[in-house]
This record gives structure tokens, sequence and C-alpha cells, in this order.
């Protein structure tokens, strides 16, 4: 049996459980006892959930009434109550339905309802729709009010609604990427970034989505659709339409894109200030209410004019209409726009919503969040929202509560606590205990190596060596993984760099290799890739190869010179390897295998090989390079390796970030060492660059024809 929040199973309770409006009332109970959910201590029920006791409602003519509730007390419309919990009673007064609204009751609740609708839609590039059925285009990039409240008219609900568009190919043209739904002081965002679920207050959630019985959120062929007790509807296919439907008590009090709603099309092109703009382009940009990376407010290229008759027949063909279903479900062009769900065997509610052109589960399943399950693998219903059979989550605040969707429904909960390292937070739209920091180590050049803890050596050891590890799991807790570096001679053969790295985790083996198409489990794939459902991600960016985990692991290696190991605060103490143990000591990060601590850095690097090609592995020993002082001088010079601590140069705006001296001497040793080669200086231009973006620093352009000409 599945209890709510704030409640418990017992096999054998009273069948008359303290409720609201008078929960210390004791009135005899008559009747054996039986398997029920009962509230927690300090908890009683109110209208079917259990609250705390200190806040139960009003009840009135023999009717019970949440805190807060408002409802009509006659036939007509004419005396309007609210169950005012600061007074402990019910108060009503005179009061009157508007002129666009008639009094009906529709699902047993009487309530003045609007006498029509109208709908405003952006469609494709975007095309735009104004409530009163003006069209423009509009090519924008950055966020824009689509439509929002901007009148003091009493007994409106404020809202506002945005829209975040992006270039998908061409510069040229625009979609909608992401819709924000701001209501009832809560945040709603659907972005094509998280398909089929939305952002609440940001944190992601599977749909159906029921909000304080004030706002729902469900699937209707493929389509988002938000429905408020307000009488709003928003929605969006997670690829480029958006609609919203306002009720005409609505009638001129909006603004935005969208217009007014006045009934007039003529007056829809107006602006903020309230100017009257000359065209879309004006119009969207006035509507401007913040600024994305490298938005835009313009149409850029030259196909921003009008699609010719020719390009109109090419792409009406048919192949460009086809509708690809998903596992266990069907394409059907009339499908119910309230399908059934794990979540909603049953409706309460009279569905509004017209047929429309779907994928459609297959018999015996049923759709469970973005997929169709059987009906044994649904999910569960928990506090208002859907659950997917195996997630966990945090219904509180704080993450003293972790709660797993188990068999039948059954939802189960534990008291938790965050571990060291870790702090309750949201990440990605996830709540939960994430990790509060992050380890950085560092191999670039002849390799130069930065431990975690921060400690600075070289070693040009030409073999495989044991980067970095997991040595302590934390009896399970933590995911295992290593990552190992392979080296090579280069220039004179004194000095080595990076020339392969292999990153083991969730049971796959990832290699890259320079110059050489990278490899899972030896089998070559393209990129992106992703494995494990998602835990596993290894993509492309630029010429840099970028694995990582959903637990925090990051390795990227630019293929050329340049590898960087990033591991969640969970792993303090945990590691081990060339990158160190990770304690925040970088006095110990010469650790042997055994646990002894040495002074030799060669002693250290050849401890920890893993692979002996026939190189070798202890380091350059006696022979290591020296760089007499005239040419390091000379490479030191702002035309060379000084180029990256100049005060006002490019990278000015990273150097309180990164200390740029480490990298600076790093670029001269490696520079002189092969003789003054032009690729080893900006190579190590280069690895200073990924290591600045890397803590999200923008530095200004750097490449030029007379210096590292920019890459092709």
């Amino acid at each position: 049996m599945s209890c709510q929040r704030h409640s418990h199973y017992e096999i054998c309770t009273s069948p008359c459980q303290p409720s609201c409006p008078f929960p210390d009332q004791k009135s005899p109970c008559p009747g054996a006892c039986v398997e029920a959910c009962v509230c927690d201590k300090g908890h009683v029920l109110s209208a079917g959930v259990c609250v705390p006791a200190k806040s139960c409602g009003c009840s009135y003519q023999g009717r019970y009434y949440k805190p807060g509730q408002h409802f009509w007390a006659d036939e007509a419309c004419g005396r309007l109550c609210e169950c005012d919990t600061t007074l402990g009673m019910v108060t009503c007064h005179e009061a009157s339905c508007s002129a666009q609204e008639t009094c009906t009751v529709v699902d047993g609740e009487r309530a003045c309802r609007p006498i029509s609708h109208a709908t405003c839609t952006a469609s494709g590039d975007p095309h735009y729709r104004t409530f009163d059925g003006r069209r423009f285009d509009f090519q924008g990039t950055c966020v824009y009010q689509l439509v929002g409240l901007c009148s003091q008219q009493p007994g409106l609900v404020p809202f506002k609604v945005t829209v975040q568009n992006d270039h998908r190919g061409s510069k040229a043209v625009s979609y909608t990427r992401t819709v924000t739904f701001s209501i009832y002081g809560i945040t709603l965002t659907i972005s094509r970034e998280y398909p089929h679920k939305v952002l609440l207050n940001g944190q992601l959630a599977s749909l159906p989505l029921d909000y304080n019985n004030e706002l729902v959120v469900f699937l209707s062929g493929g389509t988002a659709v938000v429905e408020t007790d307000a009488g709003i509807t928003v929605t969006f296919d997670w690829r480029g339409r958006v609609s919203v439907s306002l009720p005409s008590n609505y009638q001129g009090a909006v603004c935005g894109l969208c217009g007014n709603y006045n009934g007039k099309a003529q007056d829809d092109l107006t602006m903020r200030k309230g100017q009257t703009s000359k065209n879309g382009a004006e119009l969207g940009e006035s509507w401007q209410v913040a600024l994305v990376p490298g938005c835009s407010s313009v149409c850029q290229g030259a196909w921003c004019q009008a699609c010719s008759d020719s390009h109109r027949k090419k792409y009406q063909a048919q192949k460009y209409c086809e509708m690809v279903c998903p596992a266990n479900s069907h394409y059907t062009l009339y499908a119910t726009g309230c399908p059934v769900t794990c979540a909603s065997l049953t409706s309460l509610t009279t569905c509004h919503r017209a047929c429309s052109e779907a994928c459609e589960c297959d018999e015996g399943y049923l759709q469970s969040g973005d997929t169709c399950v059987p009906v044994r693998d649904c999910g569960c219903s928990y506090d208002g929202q859907y659950y997917r059979k195996g997630d966990v989550f945090y219904p509180e605040t704080e993450c003293v509560e972790q709660c797993v969707c188990g068999e039948n429904g059954a939802v189960s909960c534990q008291k938790a606590k965050c571990r060291a390292g870790e702090t309750c937070k949201l990440v990605n739209g996830m709540k939960g205990c994430h990790p509060d920091g992050q380890g950085k180590c560092v191999a670039s050049g002849d390799p130069h190596y930065i431990s975690f803890d921060g400690k600075r050596f070289d070693f040009q050891g030409t073999c495989v060596y044991m980067l970095a590890k997991v040595c302590d799991d934390d009896k399970g807790r933590l995911t295992p993984f290593s990552v190992t570096q392979g080296n090579e001679k280069y220039g004179n053969g004194k000095v080595a760099v990076t020339k392969s790295i292999a990153v083991a985790v969730y049971g796959y083996v990832i290699y890259i290799q320079q110059k050489v198409p990278w490899k899972v489990d030896d089998e070559i794939l393209n990129l992106p890739l992703y494995l494990d459902n998602g835990r596993l991600r290894v993509t492309q960016e630029g010429r840099n190869i970028i694995i990582r985990t959903d637990f925090g692991l990051t390795v990227l290696y630019d293929t050329v010179y340049y590898v960087e190991v990033i591991v969640p605060s969970t792993y303090k103490g945990k590691m081990c390897g060339l990158c160190g143990n990770y304690n925040k000591n970088n006095g110990d990060d010469f650790r042997l295998p055994s646990g002894r601590k040495t002074n030799s850095v060669d002693d250290f690097g050849k401890s920890w090989v893993v692979d002996m090609p026939g190189n070798v592995c202890g380091g350059c020993g006696g022979q290591c390079p020296v760089c007499e002082q005239a040419k390091a001088t000379l490479y030191g010079k702002s035309d060379s390796c000084g180029f990256m601590s100049a005060p006002n140069g490019p990278f000015k705006a990273c150097h309180s970030k990164i200390d740029p001296a480490a990298y600076v001497s790093n670029c001269v040793f490696d520079v002189c060492a092969v003789g003054g080669n032009k690729d080893n200086l900006c190579n190590s231009v280069q690895a200073y660059t990924l290591a600045c973006q890397s803590e999200g620093v923008q530095i200004q352009p750097w490449r030029s024809n007379s210096f590292c000409r920019e890459l092709h």
C-alpha cells in the first residue's frame, strides 16, 4: 500500500481518523479496525491529505473548505466567501462575475468562468500570431516576454510567460528552445534540454504533475499542456511550437509579443514603452527581458528573405513529415487529448483537449513519464508528482528524508544525511546530496603535472602510468574508476608528451589516442556517445575529447598536449596515482602504491607504471634537459611564452583565477627542449587556454596570422 507524504501504513487502525475541521473532537467510532494509511503524529486529514493539525480549514453550512479557499455561497455568484485561517472562520462579501464571465458549475464546482478564450502562438522560425490575430516573424535568440499581466485590474491572477529561442544549424532562423511560466509564486520551465519533463522551481519533474490543486501539467500528443485554475493554458511541444490561451477576463490586461488582447489587431505591435514598432524585429527587441551568451535580436544571414515557391514545393514533400514512434507505441491520427497514464488510471475531471495525431501506447502498456511500460512496471504518485519505478527522490526542502519508488506504486522513505564533502542542492534539476566542490589534476606538455592538491612536478617517463585511481571506495559508496596515461618520446628524445588516455568506469574502457579514432572496449565509435543510459558520456568540443559521468568525474584530453582529470569532493582522501591522494595536503602526494612516501620524482613515477612497451619508465634520471639562461630569457618574453602573463594581454581575466607563472615556466622548458619549436609554444598557450576555460573564464582572442595562426 502506497502512503502519501506525512502518513504511514498500519495493518490495523481505527476507521475514524482525526480530521479537519475539528481534529480534537472525539466521537463514537463503531466498526472493526482496518488496514490503512494513517497520518503521522501531529498531522490530521484535510480533504484527503495529511496536514499539520494547526493548519485546518473551515466548516461552513456543513461543508469543509481548505485554508484560503474561495467559494460562492449562492447559485447566482453574488456572495463570495473565503476560509480565513487568521480569523478561524469563513468571511463573505457581496461580489459578482465580470462582464466577460458567467456563473456556471463545471466538474462539481461553481465559479465565474470566461465566456470565451483567445490563443497566441509562436511556431517554427518563430512565426507569431497574437491573441487578436496579427501575424509577424521575429528571429531573435535572447529571452523575450511572450505575454504577462500588465494591469492592476482586481481579480486577475498575475502571471508571465517568457520564451528563449536558439539557432539550429543556420543563423538565419531560430526556434523556441525554452518556455518559462511564472504563476502562483512558482516558476515552471519547459525546455528542449529536458524532453517530456519540466522543471518546477528548478527541480526536474516527470509528468503528469499536480501543484497544489492549482496547476497541472500533462502530456497530450507529445505536447506539454499546463492548465491552471485561473483559466490560463500554456503548451509547448519541445520542438518549436508554443501557445498561450487566455480567458476573456484578461482582455485588455496583458502585454508582450502576443499583444494586448483587446480585439484590435492593428495595435498589437506595441512596444514595451507604448510606441508602435515598424516591424517584428523592433517589437521583439523591445520585449527582451534577459540575455544568454551569444544571443542576438536580429536575423543573421542571406536566408532572412522570404521562402521562394521552388523551396516551398521542395519542403512540402511527404518524406519530411514522418512520425517515428518509440518502443511499445504506435501512430494514430486521433489520439485522445488526455491519455491514460500510470499516474492517472482514472480521472475525475472532464478532458478539454481535442484529439490529435500522436504516438499512443500499445495495448497492455501505459505512459510512464516519457516511455510506454507494462502496467506492472508503472511508477508512483507522491505529493502531486509522478516518479518512475526505481526513482530516488528527496521530498523535503533539505535532504533529511530519501524516498524510493518501488513495486506496485509503493513509496518507501527513510531518514537521510549527506556525507562529508556533500551538500543538499539542485544540480541539473535533480535535488540530492551533491559534491560541494571538486579537485583538478593537470598533465600538460613534457608532462608537467599539477596534482589534485596543487603539487607541481615534472616527469618524463615514456610508459603507461596510473594517472588517477580510486584506492578506497568508502565501503562501496563511491563509484570506482581509473585513468591511465601513455607517454612517448618527443623532440630530442629527452622529453615526453601524452600520446594516449584510457578511462575505465562502469565496466567500460574508453581509449583516446593522438590522431587516432577513439575506442570503447577496442571498438572504434563515432561521437557523441552515450553509454549506460546516459551515466557515461563522451563528447567532442573543438579538438578536445571529454568524458563525463553522472557522479562528477570529468576527463579532458586535447589529443595533443593537455590532460585534465576532475573528481568531485566526495573522493577526498580516496585517490592515488600520479595525481596524488586529494587530501588537501600536497606534502604527501609522492606516495608509492604501497603507501610509503618518497622524495624522488623518478621513483614515484616509475612506481605507478601499468604497462612497459620497451620504453624508459623511470623518467630522464640525470639526463633531464636544462635550458640555458639566455634561451630561457628569450622564450620568456611577451612575444613567446611570456605572452600568457602579459598584464593587458588576452589572458588578463584569467590571472586572478589561475596563476600563469607555472604555465609560462612549463612553456619555456618545453620550447627550449625542442630548440624553439613554434608548435610547442602554441600547444603550451593552448594548455593555459583550456585551464582558463575550465574555470569558466572568458578569454580574448589570442591567435593571429603572426602568432599561432587560427585553427581551421
